[in-house]
């Protein structure tokens, strides 16, 4: 039933989407702009679903995944991953950004945006995208960040070992068997991590921005996600998601070393993390 219920909305979306192109079908464009700025392993993908299951609000996935130079993974039924869209991006991604991402929209639409990580765009033929977006009139920038560095770093291990990086059930929510990790690695991701976030803050310091911890989106949904709204200027309303933690232990339970780590990071700046 649900599969028959996707296959529904994703042919309604793409008929919509079609009578709008096509100005069949009454549109508008006076609509809040933003981006999620962050990482992987930080919660984008829940406050992503999250933002999604309000009818007023888009959110696109990871436009610019330097990984993804063949496909355009939009992560919302009614766009096409490919053809014209896939060649306007490559050819002039500003242009791109300006009539396809931020183009005209159903009335209902309050806010649109996508995922915008620290390493994404950074090709030259894409990397004119960010000055490009700093720029922009009225764009509203949600950085999204991690409190526990240890614990970014320690999923970003286990999503790439697993290749798993989105749980939508709670069959994705298991014990993990615990891995260990080398020091000098996680120094050099605590530094990079900290770099990426201050270069963030710095280049949109001049846009709108709402700080977002994926420790509060976790542990105060509803109000952090009515934050999120008031911010975006869109109606306070319920909203939801599917996607689930995908592991549920303490620290020292998942890194074989914790021990010999915590040791190690005593008396840095760093050693807050292994606070469980």
């Amino acid at each position: 039933m649900m599969s028959l219920y996707k296959k529904v909305a994703g042919v309604r979306a793409r008929f919509t989407r079609w009578l709008l192109d096509k100005e069949l079908l009454a549109g508008h464009r006076d609509y809040t702009r933003y981006i999620i700025l962050g990482m992987g392993r930080t919660g984008s993908n829940l406050l992503a679903t999250s933002l999604q299951s309000q009818s007023n609000v888009i959110a696109f996935g990871e436009l610019f995944n330097n990984a993804h130079h063949e496909r355009i993974s939009w992560m919302y039924p009614g766009y096409k991953t490919s053809g014209a869209a896939l060649e306007l991006r490559a050819r002039d991604p500003r242009a791109f950004i300006d009539t396809m991402v931020y183009g005209r929209m159903p009335k209902r639409v309050s806010a649109v945006g996508f995922k915008l990580f620290y390493y994404h765009a950074r090709e030259p033929n894409w990397a004119c995208i960010w000055p490009h977006l700093r720029d922009m009139e009225g764009l509203k920038v949600i950085h999204l960040k991690r409190k526990n560095l240890l614990r970014t770093y320690l999923s970003m291990s286990y999503a790439l070992q697993d290749r798993q990086w989105i749980a939508r059930s709670d069959h994705g929510v298991t014990r993990k068997e615990a891995i260990e990790l080398d020091y000098e690695d996680v120094l050099k991701g605590f530094r990079k991590i900290r770099a990426w976030e201050n270069e963030g803050d710095c280049f949109f310091a001049g846009q709108p921005v709402l700080e977002v911890f994926y420790e509060g989106l976790v542990g105060r949904y509803d109000e952090e996600m009515s934050r999120i709204q008031d911010f975006l200027g869109v109606p306070r309303s319920s909203a939801h998601t599917n996607t689930r933690k995908q592991s549920i232990q303490r620290l020292s339970e998942s890194i074989a070393n914790y021990e010999e780590l915590k040791a190690r990071f005593q008396g840095s700046e760093w050693a807050a993390f292994f606070e469980e």
